[in-house]
């Protein structure tokens, strides 16, 4: 990765190795526990469970995003942790992908839905099309309706 693309404080080898041990975390989270269990994790996440993610601050929402984006990797079917993202965060994600104005955002919000919906389909692409439709017929934002149009190409290569 580009130092830009980084978040504030690391180094490419750096932020290699923070990536493997947050991904290490969420494997070893027990299939019953939630993400509370890692609270030092939750704390930086927590922000994406907003109905509204516009009054977020872009600090905590690029740290968030960030965070988010490289853990999904990591995530597992049928665990508590899953349903959890499902249900909390990716609706934010969604909302972001589609509306944010700032292109490092949307890129890893799109980012987060993918790995998070390649992991359990069944269960995560019911949570993202209700919240996807109404930017796609969004007649009056054409930027919301690329933005969703996006996120159905690459969920679906549609």
């Amino acid at each position: 990765p580009k130092y830009c693309d980084l978040p504030n404080g690391f180094t490419p080898c750096g932020w290699k190795a923070a990536q493997c041990i947050l991904r290490l975390l969420i494997k070893a989270i027990p299939k019953n526990e939630d993400l509370a269990s890692i609270s030092i994790l939750w704390q930086w996440i927590v922000c994406l469970k907003s109905s509204d993610p516009a009054l977020i601050e872009d600090t905590n929402l690029e740290k968030a995003i960030t965070i988010f984006s490289d853990i999904s990797f990591a995530l597992k079917k049928e665990t508590k942790v899953y349903e959890q993202v499902v249900s909390l965060l990716l609706p934010t994600l969604v909302v972001l992908a589609c509306t944010y104005t700032k292109t490092y955002f949307r890129q890893k919000s799109l980012d987060a839905i993918t790995n998070t919906c390649m992991v359990d389909p069944e269960t995560s692409i019911p949570v993202v099309l209700p919240i996807l439709f109404p930017y796609l017929n969004d007649n009056n934002n054409d930027a919301c309706r690329l933005g969703a149009c996006i996120v159905m190409n690459k969920l679906f290569g549609v």
